[in-house]
């Protein structure tokens, strides 16, 4: 967790923009935008999701790494949340 006070750093691969983002992004067009942005928002205050929310659960934490694993909604849709890895760097 950062210990600092300071926001994570979001980071998503190249692999998953091509492979999935690039996927809800079609399927969602304008209101994908919105939800990436929540979903990074929410990961930059890690520190005061964990243990408030059972959508947000640490895979992995080596260091200043953590493999996060997310279940979002898509904003504005009727669909229950998803999942998704998005790693985090603090």
């Amino acid at each position: 967790m950062s210990t600092n006070g300071l926001d994570y750093r979001v980071l998503v691969s190249e692999y998953a923009g091509r492979h999935y983002i690039k996927v809800f992004a079609k399927k969602y067009k304008n209101i994908w935008a919105e939800t990436e942005l929540s979903v990074f928002v929410l990961l930059a205050k890690l520190d005061n999701v964990i243990g408030a929310t059972n959508r947000v659960e640490i895979i992995h934490n080596k260091g200043c790494y953590k493999i996060i694993k997310v279940d979002f909604k898509i904003f504005g849709s009727n669909e229950s949340a998803k999942s998704s890895l998005i790693m985090v760097m603090a």
